[in-house]
């Protein structure tokens, strides 16, 4: 198990901080026809990267929670497809939903920084105990209503 000191030292790399306030990092916009100044996806196409890897954060992105939704959908730069109309984020990185197309379907492999995240999170998962005990002290009893004043 990774030490709590490592765990956020990884976390704190992901982060990037604007006018003193923690801001999600942004990872997999493309460049395009519409969109220049963006990277170019076939300069991150690998397909010597271990095959596990690419499938742990591939299954990675297609989870998270919705950060924004959008009014129209993103066209994959590869091959043209429909690929997604939402962004996800893990609350430390943020995403377009169809990134994972990407990795499973034309071989990008993304930076470093963002694949030691997304291992340092699943592992984080894996090694992680769990507490029953609070739920189950809860006994059935009503939440308690708190007024606000």
């Amino acid at each position: 198990m990774k030490s709590a000191a490592l765990r956020s030292q990884v976390i704190s790399g992901c982060r990037s901080t604007q006018a003193g306030r923690t801001a999600l990092r942004l990872v997999g916009y493309w460049g395009g026809p519409t969109t220049p100044g963006w990277p170019d996806p076939q300069s991150f196409v690998d397909h010597s990267w271990d095959e596990q890897e690419r499938e742990d954060v591939a299954d990675y992105l297609t989870q998270g929670f919705v950060f924004r939704a959008f009014g129209g959908v993103s066209m994959c730069r590869f091959c043209g497809i429909g690929n997604g109309e939402v962004e996800l984020t893990d609350g430390s990185w943020y995403r377009p939903e169809g990134l994972a197309h990407y990795l499973t379907d034309h071989g990008v492999r993304l930076p470093q920084v963002f694949v030691g995240h997304v291992n340092s999170e699943l592992e984080f998962l894996e090694d992680a105990g769990t507490d029953t005990d609070w739920w189950k002290a809860q006994g059935g009893s009503k939440p308690e209503v708190v007024e606000e004043s």
